[in-house]
């Protein structure tokens, strides 16, 4: 028998991605700073603001030079890797799910569209990039708690990015360990209560 709370859970999920997926919602959403889940992409565009792909949630997320959150948009790769890179401060992303090209500016809005055609080697598949001061960027530990990393010319390291304690919870890694925690706590709850009451 499936635990009422489960479907219940499913329930919920599924109901806040159908609303979010809705175009009304996306925008007040772009104000929102997702999770940093395994990004996969970096890159800085002339005014040192610093771009970061976040396929989980198809999200690319624009920060200041120092690491304020400034906006996010939607992006195309259906849940799936992406290569990104920046020329003339249009980011492109290309999706490896369904092989397309998207062009944006660097405020979000959707240039163009097109086919990917380049092979890997033309495209940022790094987790670092270097704005015109000459300063790199990192993403350290991307599978745990991400968090972007500003090395000068000095090798100075200074913590940009990270997410926000309540925030490391929503990665998926801790959020499917507290599921699976619930699910235990609750069936060993309610064989006990069974015991009790036979």
């Amino acid at each position: 028998m499936i635990p009422i709370s489960l479907v219940f859970f499913l329930f919920i999920v599924g109901g806040i991605s159908a609303l979010l997926s809705s175009k009304g919602i996306q925008m007040k959403l772009s104000i929102l700073p997702f999770p940093l889940h395994d990004p996969d992409g970096i890159v800085v565009d002339s005014q040192g603001n610093i771009y970061c792909s976040i396929p989980f949630y198809s999200r690319l997320q624009k920060y200041s030079p120092e690491g304020s959150f400034l906006n996010s948009w939607m992006i195309g790769t259906s849940g799936g890797k992406s290569l990104i890179k920046i020329d003339n401060d249009v980011i492109h992303v290309c999706a490896v799910r369904g092989q397309k090209t998207y062009a944006y500016n660097t405020d979000g809005a959707l240039l163009e569209t097109g086919l990917c055609t380049a092979t890997e080697e033309d495209w940022n598949r790094d987790t670092s990039a270097i704005d015109n001061r000459g300063n790199t960027y990192d993403i350290r530990s991307r599978f745990t708690f991400p968090k972007i990393v500003r090395t000068n010319e000095h090798d100075r390291e200074t913590l940009i990015i990270s997410n926000p304690w309540f925030m490391k919870i929503l990665n998926p890694l801790p959020l499917c360990s507290l599921a699976i925690l619930g699910l235990i706590v609750y069936s060993r709850v309610d064989r006990e209560n069974r015991e009790e009451d036979s």
